[in-house]
């Protein structure tokens, strides 16, 4: 295909960032939302200098080319508003910061580079640290409501060139997701949770042109896989011309330079409809031999030699949340992406983990502390949402969802059709109508039988090859969580009982996928042994079963999910 592809967006909107000093006096508006731009047309683009500011520009609206006021303007540090003639300044810390952004203000398509990436930053110039620098911005009103939309989110891609059926299980996912945009009928954005690849940079224009594929306004965020540091051995070169002087930069400005190389600010915002996204890169990297940050906790280095790090919000992370959140009315909710959970963590040894072990969490909930938040992150391959409590474990938000995302490709290693807890190829549909969010499961793939896009069901001669104990129909329900109702069985018409959940085994379908790769481990371009780490008891929380009546041999499963649609499927054997 032609790689380079431009939507209307990116060619109305070129946009251009810059950060001023953060001690305004400006009350917060709902999502930060700015002017309408619907003055007289800017005939001058030149702003002058301010003492201080080593970052300048001008936002306005790209059909009428009116001066846009009281539009954010970021570096993924400070954060300011432009003034009533669209114009800005910041003083930007050249040393440290590498990107400025617009916050897209409600009612304005999102910017998109030639591959629908997010387009709405422009890079700093390192070769000129010493002059000040001017970023505008145009933004293109948008022609629909932008209080109705769905946002696709995408668990770890991880593409690995060399490793068979890599590419491929992602292609099947691309073209599940260019055909689900072509069928909405309302605006459709995509989000990627981080993990792009596996390490591999070199990858990133073949990511780029699945995303162009798709036609897509898409969010990235760096994932670990993400962050390339020099004892990474399949990482190729980190790009020299992001490092201003490695010397004096930390492990983790270095790891994650060829992420923003091609993808932009690792940490920045927009504001659609009447919901305020923040996307935070919260992996933290470190590979010189000292100790962890929170070594007092008994807390040490993530990972194995090539990479080390933790999770969590450095102090850069915490002062953008902060800068940002203060134009952001505590009445607009909060879609916070990340590539490890920012809340309650579902292991992938099964155990459940608050979390302890995130760098200033403290500081994070205080930051949040008020907001009606869902969280969107991945990172364990395997889907698990939470809904929190008041005040459980030092939860400072009005409200908080977790949601941990399965791997849209389905199991690392065996490429298989499902992911370590049985969830399979897809992603998650979250359908927006005002500040309400709803959310379902949808496959990449045609449903297996006893299966729809919800559920799938496992009947006793599918089940018992793989499981310890014989006789049971299982069903894996991929979002169910402690809000929805329990699924129940029926034979004939005639309700039986409730299925009971199931932690002790995992799912049949993906004790399935290990055991047709044991059967040639070679195929799949694996140069180690992985049979040591598949199947592990992934602990799939999401998994019930029940003893069918003697001499049954089909049924029918219905549950009701947290939003009060009912899902049923037969199954039969």
């Amino acid at each position: 295909m032609t790689r380079k592809i431009l939507s209307i967006a990116a060619a109305a909107a070129s946009v251009l960032m810059s950060l001023a000093a953060c001690g305004e006096t400006d009350k917060p508006s709902a999502g930060g939302n700015g002017g309408n731009g619907g003055g007289s047309a800017v005939t001058d683009l030149n702003v002058p200098d301010k003492e201080g500011a080593t970052v300048k520009g001008i936002v306005i609206n790209a059909k009428t080319r009116a001066a846009m006021p009281d539009v954010v303007v970021s570096d993924g540090r400070l954060c300011t508003r432009t003034d009533a003639n669209g114009m800005y300044w910041l003083n930007t810390d050249f040393s440290t910061q590498r990107c400025v952004f617009v916050c897209v203000p409600n009612g304005y398509e999102i910017p998109v580079d030639e591959d629908f990436c997010f387009g709405g930053y422009k890079k700093i110039d390192l070769g000129k640290k010493d002059e000040v620098q001017q970023f505008n911005f145009a933004l293109e009103p948008m022609t629909v409501s932008s209080l109705h939309y769905e946002v696709l989110y995408l668990g770890d891609p991880q593409i690995r060139q060399e490793i068979t059926g890599s590419y491929e299980s992602y292609q099947i996912v691309i073209n599940a997701l260019a055909k689900y945009k072509k069928e909405s009928d309302v605006p459709v954005y995509m989000v990627n949770v981080g993990d792009l690849t596996y390490e591999r940079p070199q990858a990133h224009t073949y990511f780029k042109d699945q995303i162009a594929m798709t036609q897509i306004p898409t969010f990235n965020i760096p994932g670990n896989h993400d962050h390339i540091g020099p004892l990474n051995t399949g990482s190729g070169l980190i790009p020299s011309t992001l490092v201003d002087d490695p010397a004096v930069h930390t492990e983790d400005y270095i790891a994650v330079s060829g992420y923003i190389r091609d993808f932009g600010p690792n940490n920045y915002s927009a504001n659609i409809g009447s919901l305020h996204y923040l996307f935070l890169d919260t992996i933290i990297w470190n590979e010189i031999d000292t100790p962890h940050p929170d070594a007092d906790k008994g807390v040490t280095w993530d990972g194995d030699a090539r990479w080390h790090y933790c999770e969590g919000f450095d102090d850069e992370t915490l002062e953008f949340i902060k800068n940002d959140l203060q134009y952001v009315d505590k009445t607009t909710p909060l879609c916070i992406v990340s590539h490890g959970p920012a809340a309650r963590l579902l292991t992938s040894s099964g155990g459940e983990q608050y979390p302890n072990w995130l760098r200033n969490y403290d500081k994070f909930q205080a930051l949040i502390a008020g907001y009606k938040v869902q969280n969107w992150a991945g990172h364990i391959h395997t889907g698990y949402n939470y809904s929190y409590s008041a005040g459980e474990n030092g939860l400072q938000a009005a409200s908080m969802e977790s949601h941990q995302i399965a791997r849209a490709a389905g199991a690392l290693y065996v490429e298989g059709e499902v992911t370590n807890d049985g969830v399979p190829r897809g992603f998650i549909v979250a359908s927006v109508d005002g500040a309400d969010i709803t959310w379902k499961f949808k496959r990449a793939e045609p449903a297996e039988k006893n299966g729809n896009d919800q559920m799938q069901i496992y009947t006793p001669d599918e089940a018992d090859p793989y499981m310890n104990e014989k006789g049971y129909v299982y069903v894996n329900v991929f979002l169910h969580d402690n809000k929805w109702g329990k699924p129940e069985w029926y034979e004939n018409g005639t309700r039986i009982g409730v299925m009971n959940e199931y932690h002790a085994e995992g799912d049949p379908a993906y004790e399935k996928s290990w055991d047709d790769w044991r059967k040639n481990p070679a195929a799949s371009g694996h140069d180690d042994n992985r049979d040591s780490r598949g199947p592990t008891d992934s602990d799939t929380r999401h998994l019930f079963r029940i003893k069918p009546s003697a001499g049954v041999t089909s049924g029918e499963v219905r549950i009701t999910d947290r939003f009060g649609h009912e899902w049923t499927q037969t199954c039969e054997w």
